[in-house]
């Protein structure tokens, strides 16, 4: 079945148990077809087996064959009442489970976001950093695991398919092709993945997404650990695809298609247990930046904002500054970026905010109840930058961070060395340290070190400045969003490159003590400690922490 994945070939059999087919061919079987029409009584259209057109019967939404057929080649058969294909945004709202607002968007409750972990299947790449979380699952695991979420798709009354890829530029696209038997999850998925072309059979699937909710195994048998959901990684290989093949069809291939197939890389996951729209987002990035970095792209959970002047900043944002409680007006992308070497491209088209007196349309999500409640909708219903293919190469790269210790100054400018060990480290501000740069549990190798090298040339290529903004200190006060946009401004045009600096050698960075635009005292960075030599203590601890040091200097 492995092969299937990557080959896309159908199991088209009588024995699958379609229906008969009729045909109309030439005018004699056309004019009797139509003489039965119009006389609807005793309607029996008549098999021709000459015909030269085959026509199936009752083909509709929702029984379509060639999707059906395309099904089978993943170990899913459609036995409930219905399999779509990109179904319109419309009628996904109207499968919805929720209601509707005056609005027309769609109010649901989806299961809160809790314990989840990755599994990575065995093979060359499964090598996962256990300190991060990450498990290796045996392959014969992984084989049973398969066998039971497709199980649980097969008895499904409907199955969503969704085509789209991760990445909004041609040069940087990551085909996905996802299957799920939730409607909330189908509707979210369709605001989310940017749209390709509309072509079943020869759609590339790069990455197989399998979602199933109900799917709840007997983890414990597998040796897994205890959680609420988790997504598990293959990454099928060329040669893992010439394996499955009979020999009569090897013999079939010719030398460029048996390259073609060597060269073919698919990350089949598969995600059970949860309606977490933010955990379904997370996995899907995750399969989708080891597939980027496997092009040599790099793509992040960065947001990519861009001023009136067409100048762009990369802004690590693990906190949502950018989307709580509005949208920024500038903002071009959300928690998801692609870097193809030459400009950046949008992973998502849509954003999630909790902003809920802005506007909505047919078919946004409202999720949540109360102040928890978030929307999600398409970027470009909010700012119509965000239909662009692509923006600029970036002028600065920002690392928004929440460090209460308040051993990161409120504004600095860092050195390419700091900007490289915070997106390595992941620092955030939590104790311990914190992937804010990438939200999976675990990273793939060996795209660790490429995400690093690919990060350095990123740097390198564009000459962007790099800053990091503390968005609270000592004291526990936090700089409000009008601070917060003042500063990633100055980025921009220019004002935060030409600030003076004082410097903090354990850090490698300059301090921005103040700035035109922004109160007096807001980037003071020792605010909330009693005395400066408790803020250089802070300081080195967290130089420590990154690997920075006075003898790297």
């Amino acid at each position: 079945m492995l092969s299937r994945f990557a080959r896309g070939s159908l199991l088209a059999s009588p024995a699958l148990g379609l229906r008969g087919v009729s045909t109309s061919s030439g005018s004699s079987s056309y004019l009797a077809s139509r003489r039965r029409a119009l006389d609807k009584s005793s309607f029996q259209p008549r098999v021709d087996y000459d015909g030269m057109l085959l026509e199936f019967p009752d083909e509709r939404l929702g029984t379509h064959y060639e999707l059906n057929y395309r099904l089978l080649a993943y170990g899913v058969s459609s036995e409930g009442d219905n399999a779509y294909h990109n179904l319109h945004t419309r009628h996904l709202a109207m499968r919805a489970v929720g209601t509707a607002d005056a609005q027309k968007s769609i109010h649901i409750q989806t299961q809160p976001k809790s314990k989840h972990i990755d599994y990575f299947a065995e093979s060359p790449h499964a090598v996962a950093e256990v300190n991060q979380g990450g498990q290796v699952l045996n392959l014969s695991v992984w084989k049973k695991l398969m066998a039971g979420i497709t199980r649980s798709l097969t008895e499904s009354n409907d199955i969503w398919v969704t085509d789209g890829s991760v990445g909004s530029h041609p040069a940087g696209l990551a085909h996905i092709r996802t299957i799920t038997n939730d409607a909330n999850s189908a509707l979210y998925l369709k605001h989310l993945l940017h749209k390709v072309r509309d072509d079943i059979e020869e759609f590339p699937g790069d990455i197989i997404f399998f979602h199933s909710p109900e799917y709840t195994p007997k983890f414990d048998a597998y040796k897994m650990a205890p959680s609420n959901s988790r997504a598990v990684y293959l990454i099928m290989t060329g040669e893992a695809v010439l394996r499955e093949y009979e020999d009569h069809e090897l013999q079939e291939l010719s030398e460029i298609q048996k390259g073609d197939a060597l060269a073919k890389e698919t990350v089949v996951v598969m995600l059970s247990g949860t309606t977490n729209l933010e955990i379904l987002r997370e996995t899907i990035a995750t399969a989708a930046k080891y597939y980027h970095l496997r092009k040599h792209r790099l793509a992040t959970s960065a947001s990519a904002v861009e001023n009136s002047a067409g100048k762009t900043a990369l802004v690590f944002d693990a906190n949502d500054n950018l989307t709580s409680k509005r949208v920024s007006k500038d903002l071009y992308s959300q928690s998801g970026t692609v870097w193809t070497g030459d400009s950046l491209h949008s992973s998502f088209k849509a954003v999630t905010h909790s902003d809920l007196k802005l506007g909505r349309g047919l078919g946004d999500i409202v999720d949540g109840v109360n102040g928890n409640a978030k929307v999600t909708q398409p970027l470009s219903k909010v700012n119509t930058k965000a239909a662009n293919l692509s923006v600029a190469p970036p002028t600065s790269v920002v690392f928004l961070v929440s460090d209460a210790s308040g051993a990161l100054p409120p504004f600095s400018r860092l050195s390419a060395q700091t900007a490289t060990k915070l997106f390595t480290s992941g620092y955030g501000g939590k104790e311990g340290g914190g992937a804010f740069y990438e939200p999976s549990s675990f990273s793939l190798q060996p795209t660790q070190e490429d995400s690093v090298n690919a990060f350095s040339e990123l740097l390198a290529h564009s000459k962007a400045d790099a800053f990091a903004i503390n968005t609270v200190n000592k004291s526990g006060k936090a700089l409000s969003q009008s601070d917060i946009d003042a500063l990633i401004a100055s980025t921009l045009d220019g004002t935060a490159a030409k600030a003076t600096l004082s410097p903090v050698a354990a850090l490698d960075l300059g301090v921005i003590g103040s700035l035109d635009g922004v109160k007096a005292g807001v980037l003071d960075p020792a605010a909330g400690f009693s005395k400066k030599a408790d803020f250089n203590a802070a300081a080195l601890d967290l130089g420590k922490k990154l690997g920075v040091t006075l003898a790297e200097k």
